[in-house]
C-alpha cells in the first residue's frame, strides 16, 4: 500500500467576507483526495470559528498567527510586531515540518508564502504558492515587492488562477517554468435549489416577486479596481433603453472614500429610488439567484469567481473584456464582454440584455453548461493533484 503524501495547506486570513481566497482555499480543502493525500490546513483560530467550522473532518488543523500587518491603524508598530515574530513563527513550523514529516506546503498569500519561504531555507519540501491576484495590485512598497520576488524564488511551482495573472506574474520576473495556470472552479451542487433560493434572495431585498422591475447587480467589496463607480455611471445609459431597471449592488466597504464617492454620484443624479446597496452580506447566491442580469465591472479582473456563481445559477453576465473574465466568458455565447473600459459602454451592453428577455435566457442557459464543463471544483482539484504528483 503506497504511503499518503502529507500536504499542508496555509490561509493567513480566516475571515469568510475578505475575498474568494478564502473561500477558494475551503473548497480545495473540501475537494481534495484524502485517499491520496494526508492533508493538514493551518489558519488563524478566530473567535467566531467561521473558517474552522467549514474544514473537514479528515483535515487536521494548526493554528497560523502571521502577524500581519494589513489593516493596522498603526503602521509602524504592526510592521514591528510582524519583524519581532517571524523567527518565532518559523522555528515553530521547522518543528511541525520535521515532525509530522510534511512534503508539500501550499500557501495561498504573500505572508505565508514568506514564513513558508523562510521556513525552506532550513527544511526541506516542496512549496507551491497560489497567487490570487495581479502582481500589479500588490502594495507599491519596496518591502512587499521583496517579499514577492523571495516568494517567488523560492517557491517550487506557482499557480497562476488565470492566463492574465500568470502574464502579470511573468512580467513581474516570475520564472516562466514555474508558473501553472488553474482555474478556479464551484461546487455545482446548489442548482436543485436555484428557484428556493431566488425567492429567498428577493424576500432579503424586499422585492415583490411580482414586481416587474429588471435586477441588475453585481457582488463585490468596495474597492476602486471593483468598478462599483462605473456601475453606477452606466445607470443612465441603461435607463434611457428601460425604465423598468434596478440595480443592486452587494459587499461590503474598503475604501471608505471610493464608497463615499459612489454614494454622492447616487444623490447627485437623482439615482437612489433607482439603486440598493446591501453591504456585506452572506449566503450571496440567494442574491444572485434573483437578479436578471449580473456585471462584473472589475478594472483589472484577476479571475471572477462571481462570474462562475452566476453562470451556474443560469444568469446572463457582463464584464470588461480584460484579465479573467476573458477566459470565462464567451461574447455573445454565455455573456457579454465590453472592449471598451468606460460607463456608457457598459451601459449599452446591460441595456442589450435589459430589453432582450430571449438573449438573457440563452447566455444563462450556456453560461451553466460552459460551468459544468470547465470550471468545476474536481477540474481544478485534478489539475492542482497533478501538479503536485509532478513536483
Amino acid at each position: 500500500m503506497n504511503k499518503k503524501k502529507k500536504i499542508l495547506f496555509v490561509e493567513y486570513c480566516a475571515d469568510l467576507k475578505a475575498g474568494g481566497a478564502q473561500r477558494v482555499f475551503l473548497n480545495i480543502l473540501n475537494s481534495f483526495d484524502n485517499n491520496t493525500y494526508s492533508i493538514f490546513a493551518a489558519f488563524p483560530k478566530v473567535p467566531d470559528g467561521a473558517m474552522a467550522a467549514e474544514v473537514p473532518d479528515h483535515v487536521g488543523q494548526f493554528s497560523y498567527d502571521s502577524k500581519s500587518p494589513d489593516g493596522s491603524h498603526n503602521k509602524l508598530w504592526a510592521y514591528f510586531i510582524f519583524a519581532l515574530f517571524i523567527p518565532i513563527i518559523v522555528l515553530r513550523w521547522c518543528r511541525v515540518i520535521k515532525r509530522d514529516k510534511i512534503e508539500v506546503v501550499y500557501v495561498h498569500s504573500i505572508i505565508s508564502g514568506f514564513h513558508f519561504s523562510l521556513v525552506k531555507c532550513f527544511v526541506n519540501f516542496k512549496l507551491i504558492y497560489h497567487e490570487h491576484n495581479m502582481a500589479s495590485q500588490r502594495p507599491n512598497m519596496i518591502l512587499w515587492r521583496w517579499l514577492f520576488d523571495f516568494v517567488a524564488y523560492k517557491s517550487d511551482r506557482v499557480i497562476a488562477i488565470s492566463k492574465s495573472v500568470a502574464e502579470s506574474l511573468k512580467n513581474f520576473g516570475v520564472a516562466e517554468e514555474k508558473i501553472a495556470v488553474i482555474h478556479n472552479g464551484i461546487d455545482l451542487t446548489v442548482n436543485e435549489a436555484r428557484e428556493e433560493l431566488r425567492i429567498r434572495g428577493l424576500k432579503r431585498l424586499k422585492v415583490d416577486s411580482k414586481d416587474p422591475a429588471l435586477l441588475v447587480g453585481m457582488v463585490g467589496h468596495f474597492r476602486p479596481w471593483k468598478g462599483q463607480q462605473l456601475f453606477i455611471e452606466s445607470l443612465p445609459t441603461v435607463l434611457k433603453a428601460d425604465q423598468n431597471i434596478h440595480y443592486v449592488l452587494v459587499g461590503g466597504v474598503q475604501d471608505q472614500a471610493y464608497y463615499q464617492s459612489t454614494l454622492d454620484y447616487i444623490v447627485e443624479h437623482d439615482l437612489a429610488e433607482k439603486v440598493t446597496i446591501t453591504g456585506h452580506q452572506d449566503d450571496t447566491l440567494e442574491l444572485i439567484a434573483c437578479l436578471d442580469v449580473v456585471v462584473v465591472p472589475s478594472v483589472p479582473e484577476p479571475f471572477g469567481l462571481v462570474l462562475l456563481e452566476s453562470m451556474m445559477m443560469h444568469k446572463p453576465v457582463v464584464a470588461f473584456n480584460m484579465g479573467g473574465p476573458t477566459e470565462i466568458v464567451q461574447h455573445r455565447e454565455t455573456g457579454l464582454l465590453v472592449s471598451e473600459v468606460s460607463a456608457s459602454a457598459l451601459g449599452l451592453a446591460i441595456a442589450e440584455l435589459a430589453v432582450c428577455r430571449e438573449l438573457r435566457e440563452r447566455l444563462g442557459r450556456q453560461g451553466r453548461r460552459r460551468v459544468e464543463d470547465y470550471f468545476t471544483n474536481r477540474a481544478q482539484i485534478k489539475q492542482i493533484e497533478q501538479l503536485i504528483a509532478d513536483i
